[in-house]
């Protein structure tokens, strides 16, 4: 289990509501629970989009290194999802009482209530892991088509 210091996790939550503030201003973004997680979708302010993303953000959680992407992938017609791993963030929206696997079937079945079925994967630091389990998890229970990048 990691622990921030508060000082950090305010810091964090200043920086990714920053973030979440500046992409609203663009874009048409919505938080919404999965059940003990949260994911954040972002869209074009038209509502038109004909891909998906999934952004799986690495420790700590940070948003803030992602602007120039989300606005190339805006521009290119993607809706993007950043699912959030409690366990993960260094912000005040952390959760230590989840399991890895429990946010694996959640994210699953969130995807699978909004219908979306294609997406392309983005990864970064641990991410990548917790795509990678994603993954197994989907192979494992699951079919569905992932691209990563």
């Amino acid at each position: 289990m990691l622990w921030f210091p508060y000082i950090f996790r305010y810091f964090f939550s200043l920086f990714n509501n920053t973030a979440l503030n500046n992409w609203n201003n663009k874009y048409s973004v919505k938080t919404e629970s999965t059940g003990k997680y949260i994911c954040h979708i972002i869209k074009p302010k038209n509502g038109k989009y004909n891909k998906t993303m999934i952004i799986f953000i690495g420790l700590g959680g940070i948003l803030n290194p992602f602007d120039k992407i989300i606005d190339l992938l805006i521009k290119n017609n993607y809706q993007i999802l950043i699912p959030i791993y409690g366990p993960s963030q260094a912000s005040l929206d952390y959760n230590i009482d989840c399991h890895e696997a429990e946010f694996h079937e959640e994210l699953y079945l969130f995807i699978c209530k909004l219908n979306i079925l294609d997406v392309e994967v983005i990864c970064w630091s641990l991410g990548g892991i917790l795509y990678k389990g994603f993954e197994n998890y989907l192979d494992n229970c699951h079919h569905y088509n992932f691209d990563i990048f």
